[in-house]
């Protein structure tokens, strides 16, 4: 038996009775520090308490962000343990600095959160620390509820959400209170994915495994081994996954990605389970627990509806990027050329399926989820692989948002091109100026158009900016016009503008990608060069565009 496959199966929420230990019950298990991954967020928690006089240090955001875990980190650096059985707790550190540690203000009832609260407001001022883990809401509300004037109690929320969504990582006074205010819903936490899978496949906690007599018959171990064969594609393939989550609106919190790899590895499954028999399902079809089909909640071709009960799970399965097609399935899917696109581990597993199932559009599916984790294919043929699975902008816009490299010149083109269409209906252009139209419909030609102003190509410029102080290791891509910020250009909005200069017209869109573009094309509105004398209009004819003005002179309306 290997205790710690229990303790993986402790962290998913398979059999939707699990406890989910990867919280403050996590804290005292044996396997929690061999696995624990040092957050950067902690360092920055740390140098606050050390060089700022007392004040109140929020960690909030949603259940499952690892806000119990960055306390317990942070009193970690500080040769401090936190018990985990204990709600609020004073804890004495270096120079005799005090701090009163709230574990998690949200387990208190409504009437001792006032109580609490109204009592560790006045904790600085005497020379105390507060260190406080609260979920949103209940942050919010109580807040409020310190002042009993209804105009202060409603200005005093709305400063403390003004905190959150800046999460600027800056000491402030809120309502006469000194606090750091730590929004850990808006802190990327892609990066927890790779780092954490590396702790988990750790050799220490496999030793078990080793003399374990149902090794050849295990698919946890299995999958341990495949994974750490093939780290770095396995790695990569997931966090790219979660980015692109992210970017389209599934942000993970950490306890989700931790239950996610979990139930990878395992299915679900405890070594009681694994039975050494010549007959056992697995030994007898080992690809249908691949670590590979158990991310998007299959086993083999079938899918898993008990998987649904994992969020994370649930969402990758929902997501149906396996499906896409991609360049490689003509080696893959039609000359089943294994010899170049996988390891020989995995062409053994590939060549025990039945024949039967080879022929069948459901094994392709489960054929296209081993290749996105276990291919071994060149860096070229892995580039168009990534643009295959997630979008061809997805590439550059990462090494943007991973500060690799700054925007390039095709960015900008793109978001020239998109414009175009978005105004005009089409991509090309005699000059460097694009008229601000009218129109009803983006990307639509239409016979006339309204010119409200002109905007030149040489005043669109793209940069990189720091998302946050608590985001050091993310930029974001900015679209500035005339040196003005405009708006930050997400993963969805280039690639629709990727979409609009290829001349495919969405009619469907996401009402926030939706709402996106109509505010770039409000400020454009504001920044464009406009003529109050006369009114410009676009005239399509055979021929192509031209332009026509109309001017009032003498009181007589006139047609330039």
């Amino acid at each position: 038996m290997n205790e710690f496959v229990r303790y993986l199966n402790g962290l998913h929420n398979y059999y939707a009775q699990n406890q989910n230990a990867y919280g403050e019950r996590n804290v005292k298990s044996p396997y929690y520090k061999e696995v624990l991954v040092p957050i950067d967020v902690c360092d920055y928690i740390i140098d606050s308490i050390n060089n700022n006089s007392p004040h109140i240090i929020i960690l909030t955001g949603h259940a499952g962000d690892g806000k119990t875990s960055i306390m317990f980190q942070v009193l970690e650096h500080f040769g401090r343990q936190l018990d985990p059985q204990i709600p609020r707790q004073n804890i004495t550190v270096d120079n005799n600095k005090e701090i009163c540690c709230i574990k998690d203000f949200s387990e208190f009832s409504d009437e001792n959160k006032l109580k609490i609260l109204t009592e560790v407001m006045e904790y600085p001022p005497t020379g105390k620390y507060v260190f406080m883990v609260a979920n949103t809401g209940p942050l919010i509300n109580t807040f409020g509820n310190l002042f009993t004037d209804s105009d202060d109690s409603e200005k005093a929320k709305m400063a403390l959400i003004e905190a959150m969504d800046s999460n600027d990582g800056i000491v402030k006074d809120i309502f006469g209170y000194r606090m750091l205010v730590i929004n850990v819903a808006s802190i990327d936490n892609v990066g927890f994915a790779g780092k954490y899978l590396d702790k988990v496949i750790g050799e220490k906690l496999w030793q078990p495994c080793q003399e374990c007599s149902k090794k050849a018959s295990c698919h946890i171990l299995r999958n341990h081994n495949l994974i750490k064969e093939n780290m770095a594609r396995v790695c990569e393939f997931i966090e790219n996954f979660y980015i692109w989550q992210t970017e389209y609106g599934t942000r993970l919190t950490i306890r989700s990605i931790a239950e996610h790899l979990a139930y990878m590895i395992t299915g679900g499954y405890d070594c009681e389970n694994i039975i050494a028999d010549e007959d056992y399902q697995f030994k007898r079809n080992p690809h249908e627990m691949l670590f590979s089909n158990l991310f998007f909640g299959y086993e083999g071709i079938i899918s898993n509806p008990l998987a649904n009960n994992i969020f994370a799970v649930r969402k990758a399965k929902e997501s149906g990027i396996f499906l896409r097609r991609i360049r490689a399935d003509e080696e893959l899917l039609i000359r089943r050329n294994y010899q170049q696109l996988f390891g020989r581990d995995v062409i053994d597993l590939i060549e025990k399926v039945d024949n039967k199932i080879k022929i069948r559009k459901d094994f392709d599916d489960e054929l296209r989820r081993m290749y996105l984790f276990m291919n071994i294919s060149s860096s070229e043929q892995h580039q168009k692989d990534i643009e295959d699975i997630f979008s061809k902008q997805f590439i550059p816009y990462l090494s943007v948002r991973n500060k690799s490299a700054t925007p390039t010149k095709n960015q900008k083109n793109l978001v020239i091109d998109a414009l175009r269409m978005i105004y005009l209906g089409t991509v090309i252009s005699t000059n460097n100026m694009i008229p601000i139209t009218m129109g009803t419909e983006v990307g639509i030609m239409q016979s006339v158009q309204m010119i409200a102003g002109e905007l030149n190509t040489g005043d669109i410029e793209l940069m990189s900016k720091d998302d946050s102080a608590l985001n050091k290791k993310r930029k974001n891509l900015i679209l500035k016009i005339k040196k003005k910020e405009v708006c930050h250009l997400t993963l969805p909005m280039v690639n629709h503008f990727e979409e609009l200069k290829n001349g495919v017209i969405a009619t469907n869109i996401d009402p926030q990608l939706s709402r996106g573009i109509e505010n770039i094309k409000s400020k454009l509105l504001e920044l464009a060069d406009t003529d109050d004398d006369q009114l410009d209009f676009l005239v399509m004819d055979n021929k192509g565009f031209t332009e026509e003005s109309i001017t009032i002179e003498n009181g007589k309306i006139v047609l330039q």
